[in-house]
């Protein structure tokens, strides 16, 4: 069974000003497989990541969701913090509640609910069957000619580039 930690940033006041963040973290816990959720000030400082380390190491967190600003920003500071702390970085999905809730909606309530609703599709794509990792595999080149398609691998792991 998955367990998964679920981190709630109020970036200062730019998320917390516009969603309650609380409320965010209280129905995370209510949540199916996740077995921690906190929110903190700055999720990205040194004592926000320390949080993150503590969190893995004490429940033994096999995924974990932060609901912060863009993964554009800071999707490599917190998989970094995850595999410092031995978790598989490509566990860690980003539900980016920022720019998606609160840099766009005025009413608290309205930003919550989708700040709600993002956490939860974090936490759920945080579930997969199988464990990502990093690596390429090669392509079998059995396809001629001077188009290209894209073919699936006869395991299903993923997708290659392939002449027609």
């Amino acid at each position: 069974m998955q367990r998964i930690g679920v981190f709630v940033c109020h970036c200062g006041s730019n998320i917390a000003a516009t969603v309650d963040v609380k409320k965010v973290v209280d129905i995370a816990k209510l949540e199916p497989g996740v077995v921690h959720a906190e929110d903190y000030q700055y999720m990205c400082s040194e004592a926000g990541q320390a949080k993150i380390d503590a969190a893995i190491k004490e429940k033994g967190l096999t995924g974990m969701v932060v609901c912060s600003c863009s993964p554009r920003m800071h999707e490599t500071t917190f998989r970094k913090a995850a595999e410092r702390a031995g978790l598989n970085p490509y566990m860690v999905e980003i539900a980016n509640i920022r720019e998606h809730c609160s840099w766009i909606h005025k009413d608290m309530e309205e930003a919550t609910k989708k700040a709600v609703i993002l956490m939860r599709a974090a936490v759920a794509k945080s579930k997969p069957e199988h464990t990502a990792a990093a690596g390429r595999k090669p392509c079998n080149k059995t396809c001629t000619g001077y188009r290209w398609r894209y073919r699936r691998y006869p395991d299903s792991s993923g997708y290659c580039r392939c002449r027609l």
